[in-house]
């Protein structure tokens, strides 16, 4: 509730949508979570973090090629970045 609050008042914050995100995987609802992360790589679309999320959604739930596909974006954004690999 706190973040939709938020995001009604300040709705081009991407940090808001990609925690908003990580709130619904923590809760299983990776649907949600990739919608919020996806508005995320929206807002900001040099955000590497909200693509490596977005993938590791997409493969919990088996979209295994679109998963590699969206990390391999977020890699040609920050290729030095030891989390995404």
């Amino acid at each position: 509730a706190q973040f939709d609050a938020h995001l009604a008042r300040h709705a081009g914050d991407w940090r808001a949508y990609n925690n908003r995100g990580n709130a619904w995987r923590d809760l299983g609802e990776l649907e949600r979570a990739l919608a919020d992360y996806r508005r995320a790589a929206e807002l900001h679309p040099r955000y590497a973090l909200a693509l490596g999320n977005s993938a590791v959604v997409l493969g919990d739930l088996g979209r295994v090629r679109e998963a590699r596909d969206t990390l391999r974006a977020a890699l040609a954004l920050v290729p030095d970045d030891a989390e995404l690999h």
